[in-house]
């Protein structure tokens, strides 16, 4: 399986911001929406064996995570609304602690935080990292957790948590691009392995 983990340090943590204004009043919302459709998305439908934790640490009741998955995934759409949509949804759920309660077909939310949910993944842990060995020659597991930041990327807390857990820290080239444009080159370059 392939999963992703995008930290979103402002994105709001539950409904009430505008569909009109997801960059503004959902605290850069637009980049964690951008995320599904890059993770979850092919032409004419879904991929197969893919996961997307976007992790909510703006205002109002941080930490949430909200895990999307490719076998269950219902209401999927390429546009960046209808992705906020099914946020929006999961944000609205009742969740008090850690365990992972449904929201939407293949969506749900928890209450956990960034360093509580890797404690609970299996496999290795990948740090997209703009400093790291290039993708192209790097040996990847067949199954990995790959980690990226929002546009503020990661904080020195985060940064030294991520380092010591990684087994390995990739990039993905010498230009710095978006969270959505990183997991469609990651797809690409993975696909062709």
């Amino acid at each position: 399986m392939r999963r992703f983990v995008v930290v979103g340090h402002k994105a709001a943590s539950a409904p009430g911001f505008s569909l009109k204004d997801l960059a503004g009043t959902g605290g850069r919302l637009d980049i964690l929406a951008r995320c599904v459709g890059a993770a979850m998305l092919v032409s004419h439908g879904l991929r197969p064996d893919v996961e997307l934790v976007t992790m909510h640490l703006g205002p109002p009741s941080p930490p949430k995570a909200v895990r999307f998955d490719s076998s269950r995934l219902q209401h999927a759409n390429p546009d960046e609304r209808s992705s906020a949509l099914l946020l929006e949804k999961a944000l609205g759920t009742g969740t008090t602690g850690p365990v992972w309660q449904p929201s939407t077909p293949g969506v749900s939310v928890a209450a956990i935080g960034l360093e509580e949910l890797l404690d609970g993944l299996r496999e290795p842990l990948v740090l997209l990292d703009e400093s790291g060995e290039d993708v192209a020659g790097a040996a990847l597991p067949a199954s990995a957790t790959y980690v990226l930041g929002d546009h503020l990327g990661f904080t020195p807390e985060e940064e030294a948590m991520l380092r010591a857990r990684a087994a390995a820290r990739v990039s993905l080239g010498p230009v710095s691009l978006q969270a959505d444009q990183c997991i469609t080159v990651l797809h690409n370059h993975l696909d062709r392995r």
